[in-house]
Parts: C-alpha cells; structure tokens; sequence
C-alpha cells in the first residue's frame, strides 16, 4: 500500500459478507410516483444483463458532463449561461433521480443487490450532489459572490454527511415525507428549467425583503438544509433511545463538520478567492472531493462494522493548509494552495475508490459492472 493504509481490515472483510441493508423513504412523491415510474422502467427498458452499478455510473457521468458543460460557460458564477446550458443540466438531473432509484429496483429484480451497490451508489450521491449545488449556485447568478460558499456547503455537503452519520449509528438510512432526494431535486429540476425558459435574470429581480430572488431562494433552501441537518438528529437521537444507545457519543463523529465549518469560514472571510475567475471553482473541487471521501469512509464503516475515524490525513492536511492562507495572509500562493489541495483530494479519492470497489468485489466474489449469467436468469425467468 505504501503511503496509503489498508481501507478494509480482516474483520471487515467478514462484516461485508454479513452486511444486510435497512432503509427506504416513506416519502409520498416517492411512493405513488417514483417507485412506479422506476419499476415499470426497469420492466420495459432496462436488459437484465445491465448491472445496477452500470446504471448508476452512467446517471453520474451524464451529470458530470453536464456540470462541466456549465461550469465553462460561467466558471466564475458570474457569466451569462446559455438557455440550453440549463436545459441540459435540468435533462441531467431529471435522469439522475431516476436512474438512481432504477439501479436498486435493478438489483432486486436480477437479485444482485449487494453491499458494492450500495456504496457505489451512494458513493456517486456524494459527489454528484456539490455539483449540483455548484450548478443551482451559477444558475442564480448572485451578485454577492460569498453566498455561494453557503450554498454549496448547507446544500450540498454537510447534510448528505449527515444522512450517512445517522445510518452508521443507527444502522438505518431512513428518508422522511419530504426530503432533500426524492422532492428537493424537483425544485433543483425546476430551478434549471425556469432558468431555461426565463433566462437567469429572473433570479436577479427584486424578491421579498429587497433580496434578489435567487438570493431568497438560496435563503429559503438553507433554512430547509439546515433543517434537514437538525431533523437527522432528532432521527437518530430517536433511534438511540429506541436501541438503548448513548446518543451523546454519537456526537462526536459530527467534529468533522466543525473542522469543514472553520475552514470554510476562514476562506471566506479571510480570502478574495471568490474574486478570481478559477479559483472559486477549484476551491470547490479540491474542498468538496474531500469531503466525499471522508463521507465514503463513514459509509465503509457502516457496511465493514468497523469503527469510523473522521480523521482522515488528506482531509485535514487540506483543510490546514486553506486555513493556513487565509490567517496567515499567503493570498500570493492561494493559486499554488488550492491546486495542491485539489490534488491531493483528487489523488485521495481516486485511490479510495479504487481499491475499496476492487476489495468489496473480491470479498463477494462478483463483478463490479457485471451480472452473472446466473443471476440474469432470476430476472428473465
């Protein structure tokens, strides 16, 4: 392994073959829509050869495309996005929702459900949603550049963490009535199509309070991410009681957050990063692929029974090094900084997941983007 450490110890390995999933969401537009609309897809479109994970990879990469696409046109949050640029990303995250509740219903249909697909799965949520975050950002257009750091962190970062956090402790991924997967990509859809029709300056009309609306909007949406943060809480705190657990000690794997809190707080307070075309951008990238990686580290815990340890090297290394810039001045090497850290959380997660998927497959003994002939009869049958 050399500078990196082994991701699955003995034990863990045994823990994957012994992972059984719990969860689902009682959510209303899930329920009488989504899972419906996914079921009766899978049924007509989807082979029985396809692997769940191949859905799953091709839903990202059609984001990921799609971000980069608008992320050129407006790489400082700050240009004119074409109409059809917003109408590709509202197409991209209108068949993320769908493919992403497709590839479980794939999997129960061929009966290759398996803990890798659920990392896979919500490995690739934990990078897709900052770019979705990012994207809703830039199809604001918002004047006050800083507004954006919030955006992307109280959207995007901190309550998918959060999700994950409540699962391994509680060892259930429950979504509530209205949550941020099944109705709050419908108002992100309907962020980017009204932007398609109306053009982004709607968003810099005069809203309530003397607000630009997308600044009321973005307002709004962090209030209800913030909520959604408190509401895992109470859900796992719930949980604890229930299980007869200490909730208090709980508390203690949320430290990261702080440490993501402080560092963006610094950058933003004490940097003019948002004032260059890129490097806004790059801060984001290099920021938030760390912290999906320190995110996949509390979901491997949860399907290995490992105990999590937050405290991941290339995470804090960057997030030392932005803090660093910002108290101490080095605006003259921000560039340098923020290249570095985009590296070597690009580097950090790349490693992760190559070696974790590979591991996982191993352990069970199946392909990674690959059905059995086997299992395909169970569907076809």
């Amino acid at each position: 392994m050399g500078f990196f450490k082994q991701y699955i110890s003995e034990e863990g390995k045994q823990g994957i073959k012994e992972f059984k999933y719990k969860g689902g969401s009682v959510s209303i537009v899930y329920e009488y829509f989504w899972s419906p609309l996914c079921d009766w897809i899978v049924k007509k479109f989807i082979p029985s050869n396809i692997a769940p994970n191949t859905i799953t990879l091709t839903a990202s990469i059609i984001v990921f495309l799609a971000h980069l696409n608008m992320m050129y046109h407006s790489p400082d949050f700050s240009q004119e996005i074409p109409s059809w640029v917003s109408f590709v990303m509202f197409i991209a995250v209108l068949q993320y929702q769908i493919l992403d509740n497709c590839d479980g219903k794939q999997a129960r249909a061929t009966g290759s459900s398996s803990p890798l697909g659920m990392l896979f799965d919500h490995g690739c949520d934990s990078v897709v949603t900052w770019m979705f975050g990012m994207c809703v950002a830039n199809a604001f257009h918002i004047s006050d550049k800083r507004l954006i750091y919030w955006a992307v962190l109280i959207l995007a970062l901190i309550p998918f963490y959060t999700a994950q956090w409540s699962q391994y402790h509680v060892g259930v991924f429950k979504l509530g009535r209205i949550n941020a997967i099944d109705e709050g990509l419908i108002l992100v859809q309907l962020v980017f199509l009204i932007s398609a029709i109306f053009g982004q300056q709607i968003w810099r009309t005069e809203g309530p309070f003397g607000l630009e609306i997308g600044s009321f909007f973005i307002l709004i949406v962090s209030i209800m991410g913030c909520g959604q943060f408190f509401q895992f809480i109470i859900d796992t705190y719930i949980e604890c009681k229930k299980q007869k657990k200490s909730f208090i000690s709980t508390l203690e794997s949320l430290l990261c957050v702080v440490l993501l809190l402080i560092t963006h707080s610094v950058v933003y307070a004490y940097t003019d990063v948002y004032q260059h075309k890129y490097l806004l951008v790059l801060y984001f990238y290099g920021i938030s692929l760390g912290w999906s990686k320190v995110t996949s580290h509390i979901q491997i815990a949860h399907i290995t029974k490992e105990k999590y340890n937050q405290w991941r090297v290339s995470f804090i290394l960057s997030c030392l090094a932005l803090i660093s810039m910002g108290i101490f001045g080095l605006q003259q090497y921000q560039t340098y900084i923020i290249c570095g850290v985009l590296i070597n959380s690009f580097v950090c997660y790349c490693h992760l997941v190559y070696e974790v998927t590979n591991t996982m497959a191993d352990v069970l003994k199946i392909k990674i983007f690959r059905i059995t002939p086997k299992i395909v009869e169970k569907k076809s049958s």
